[in-house]
């Protein structure tokens, strides 16, 4: 009775936190049509503000770290946790919401799929089917709208592909962190090398601190406003601090794999936020294809860790 109350309480964390990723993109995509700042000013003002709410407790611990894991920590801060969130923005600052979501949410398949040509690891061949199942429902979402691919912005289509790879990269990255390190420092301490390479690009002086209090329309079915900042706060605090902490809890009761399966349910109501705050519709075909593209993945997840339980139990029982 304990360790289910345990697992259920894993899901339910996992099922809000992946429910806040869901309402930041949402956010986010509003904070651009303002104009009131760009695509690169946010990600930049996220990773600040994440690594000082998360990275100055890391800070003592990732000190202590060795060189070469002080190496796999940067990269994985620069390249698993900045990169994704950069590019995821600039997509969106693009394209639809749900499009970018349902390309970068492919990630997983293809990690997986690269983890059989680069480390041998044998599929079944249901994993093999999902993957081209996920690839084919991605194509179906983005070939489905009304003109086609060409509907949208080649740029954005690009930078959201980008994303995936970042995320991809994120995946990988993130098993080689430092076992020393809690979940939360390593987020942590990512996050601080996040924001060293962040200073390089978009020097933390260089955000438009002015712009705090222009209004953001709330969406296309209303005419409230609210001032630039709160909602810039709202990506910090809730899109990043409190979403992560949220999944680490919960990955921490129920395992990665499941978190990652829980965590399908972003694209979803992503979609349905987009289409009743920001009036992005979906062709039903466009429908069809996203719900094809995460049943795709999320088999290729659940068998994925599938095959790497049986691994860790036969290393285990040799």
């Amino acid at each position: 009775m304990g360790n289910a109350r345990v697992r259920r309480t894993g899901y339910l964390l996992c099922g809000i936190g992946a429910s806040t990723w869901a309402t930041n993109g949402i956010v986010s995509s509003l904070l651009f049509s303002s104009h009131a700042i760009t695509a690169t000013e946010l990600a930049a003002a996220r990773m600040y503000g994440g690594a000082l709410l998360l990275g100055v407790g890391a800070f003592a611990a990732v000190r202590r770290l060795p060189r070469r894991a002080l190496g796999r920590l940067a990269l994985f801060g620069i390249f698993g946790m900045s990169a994704p969130q950069w590019l995821f923005y600039l997509a969106i600052a693009r394209i639809n919401v749900p499009i970018a979501l349902v390309i970068v949410y492919t990630a997983p398949a293809l990690v997986t799929a690269w983890e059989r040509v680069r480390n041998g690891v044998r599929l079944p061949a249901p994993a093999v089917v999902a993957i081209v199942v996920a690839i084919v429902g991605v194509a179906v979402a983005v070939l489905g709208a009304s003109g086609g691919v060409g509907s949208y912005d080649t740029v954005g289509l690009l930078f959201a592909c980008g994303a995936m790879v970042s995320y991809c990269m994120q995946i990988v990255l993130a098993a080689t962190q430092p076992a020393e390190l809690t979940p939360f420092q390593k987020i942590g301490g990512a996050l601080l090398f996040a924001v060293l390479a962040w200073l390089v690009v978009m020097p933390f002086w260089s955000l438009p601190f002015d712009a705090v209090t222009h209004g953001v329309r709330l969406g296309s079915r209303t005419t409230a406003m609210v001032p630039m900042g709160a909602l810039a706060g709202y990506v910090i605090l809730f899109g990043t601090v409190i979403a992560y902490a949220l999944l680490v809890a919960g990955a921490s009761r129920i395992g990665a794999g499941a978190a990652a399966v829980t965590g399908m349910i972003e694209p979803v109501i992503a979609s349905v936020l987009a289409w009743a705050v920001l009036g992005q519709s979906l062709a039903p075909l466009q429908v069809v294809g996203i719900a094809v593209a995460l049943g795709g993945v999320t088999a290729a997840e659940v068998l994925r860790g599938r095959v790497a339980t049986a691994a860790a139990e036969t290393v285990f029982a040799g």
